[in-house]
Formats: structure tokens, sequence, C-alpha cells
């Protein structure tokens, strides 16, 4: 019975590990993800320049369906971080389209932007506009003494390896020095992401995190950087996969030793 109880405990806790991972590391319900350093050369004009751009980035979790993003940084002096938005249904080229970044670079959060909070808006007539947070909403005048090189996006109707039929494609450089500096969170900083059809107004605004606002910085995810390229199997995966193989083997074990009893 002893050894029965002893086996029944230890495939509890080997199962309930990647749950406790998930728990430590979530943020709003698991919107956490890493920001790798990237080894395929990035150009910012709204394609993919090259077949594998894009591959050594990462895809954050719980991603809707309407949409995919990646990032990755590039260090050519600065730590630049390079975006990749796609939004998959969206095929027309209407004025009142949008594409966000809101940016948390302190993670310091808040139930409104704090006016350390920047809201980068890219609308369907290709016009970038800047708003700074008041902590109690966004600024209604738009945000200009950042340098010029610090930022820059571009956009295209086209198709990509990720989506055959053409859709609006967005490619976003931030320079982190400056205004944009993320030191303060330990390189852990808060995004949200969302973007808007206007031909397709009933579908609403889409985002990441899901149907989060960005007037609520709380309720972002979270970029964690990491001074390394991405892995071809990630150190998570791997856990995952030693975990489901000691889980096997213990009720394997538990069933063998119930046999022979």
């Amino acid at each position: 019975m002893r050894r029965t109880i002893l086996v029944a405990f230890c495939i509890i806790f080997l199962c309930a590990l990647p749950l406790e991972a998930a728990l430590v590391n979530a943020s709003r319900t698991g919107c956490t993800f890493t920001f790798w350093l990237a080894t395929n050369d990035v150009t910012t004009d709204g394609k993919w320049t090259t077949s594998t751009e894009w591959t050594d980035a990462e895809t954050p979790p719980l991603m809707p369906s309407t949409f995919v993003w990646r990032e990755k940084w590039t260090m050519p002096g600065d730590i630049f971080q390079n975006v990749l938005f796609e939004f998959f249904t969206d095929h027309t080229n209407d004025t009142g389209d949008f594409f966000q970044i809101c940016f948390d670079p302190a993670a310091n959060g808040g139930a409104a932007p704090q006016t350390d909070d920047f809201l980068f808006n890219i609308t369907g007539n290709s016009k970038l506009t800047v708003y700074k947070g008041t902590g109690t909403g966004w600024s209604t005048t738009p945000y200009t003494s950042y340098t010029a090189a610090t930022l820059k996006f571009a956009e295209m109707l086209t198709n990509t390896q990720l989506n055959q039929t053409p859709h609006w494609v967005y490619e976003f450089l931030l320079d982190r020095a400056g205004d944009w500096d993320v030191s303060g969170a330990g390189y852990a900083p808060g995004i949200r992401v969302a973007a808007y059809d206007a031909s397709n107004p009933t579908a609403g605004v889409q985002s990441w995190p899901s149907n989060s606002l960005a007037t609520n910085p709380s309720d972002w995810g979270v970029e964690t950087g990491q001074y390394a390229s991405m892995p071809e199997f990630p150190i998570a995966t791997a856990l995952g996969a030693i975990t489901l193989l000691s889980c096997v083997v213990v009720v394997a074990g538990f069933f063998v030793q119930k046999r022979k009893s």
C-alpha cells in the first residue's frame, strides 16, 4: 500500500510540473513570450525579403486566427526591436484600417497608460503617429520629440510564407535606446498589439492579448529578452518532453508492480 501511495504521489508531482511552470511564468493567462537575438538579416520593407527572414523569431502563445506576429532583436550598435505583423483577414486598402503597438518600457502596468508608456499607431494611409501616456489615458497630442532614426515601419498588401492570400503585412523597427529603453523593466516590458479592418467592422479590434484594451496596461502581455538566438529545440519543449516521458515510465512501473503483487 505504501509503495502504491508513493508511486501515485510521484505521478501527480511529475504531471503537475508543466502546470506549475505555466503558473509561475504566466502573465495575463500565459501571454508571455521570448524575444530572441536574430540570426537572419532583417529589412524593414513590409514583406519577407527572404524566405528565412522571420523563421528565427518566436510566435507568442494564444494567438488569434486572424493574425500573427513575431519579434526578434538585432544590435548594430543599439538594441533594435524588429516586429513582423500579418493581418490575414484584411485584404482591402481602407483609410480606417490601423495597426497598433502599445509599449510599457518600465513594465509598471497600471489601470491607465502611465507617462512612460507609448502607443504606436499606423493608419491605413501609411501614417505613423506616436502617443504618450498621461497617467489617466493617452495624450490627444502626438508625441514628436523622439529621433526619427529610432523608429521605422513599412507595410505592404502581399502574400507570405505564412499565408498565400494577399493580406496586410507590417514590419516595425524600434531603437530601444532613449525613450524606448527597457532596462528599467529588466528587459521584460509590457506589450500589446492590435489591428482593425475597416471593411469588416463587425469583427472589431483584433488584439494580443485577446480582448485587451490599449487603455489598460495591466492587461497586456510581456516579452522577455534573451541574449541568445532562438534554439531549434527550446528548453521548455525539452523539459515538457522529459516530464511526459517520466510520467509514462512511472505509470508503466505502477501497473507492472500491481500485476506482480
